[in-house]
């Protein structure tokens, strides 16, 4: 999955309900999911109604993900995926985070009014 978003740009990503239909979410329709785009997103773009109601495809979908499959499995992603270049190790991130909050606070007057 990691590897999806690396490699995925803000041109892969799609807002959809069709996820979380098949996924059985209660989530509200006004609120699309936006993902990276994959084969069961292209099956069933524009047939929302078609899958809600075909429980045999949500059983096949929720099997293939649970089983890994990244080609049905939701891979949460904004337009800013482009932004995401490689994935620090938790230590050099925090590292990276000392860094930026160091400059950040150079030269801030911390003695009040």
């Amino acid at each position: 999955m990691t590897k999806a978003i690396i490699e995925g740009s803000g041109e892969h990503t799609e807002r959809s309900r069709v996820l979380d239909i098949a996924r059985g979410a209660p989530w509200p329709a006004r609120y699309p999911d936006r993902t990276l785009r994959n084969a069961f997103l292209d099956h069933w773009r524009g047939r929302e109604e078609e899958l809600e109601a075909n429980e045999f495809a949500k059983a096949d979908y929720r099997a293939a993900a649970t089983g890994g499959d990244l080609s049905v499995m939701p891979v949460w992603a904004s337009e800013a995926i482009d932004l995401i270049t490689d994935v620090p190790s938790a230590r050099d991130l925090v590292g990276i985070l000392v860094r930026e909050a160091e400059q950040a606070l150079t030269g801030v007057d911390v003695s009040g009014p």
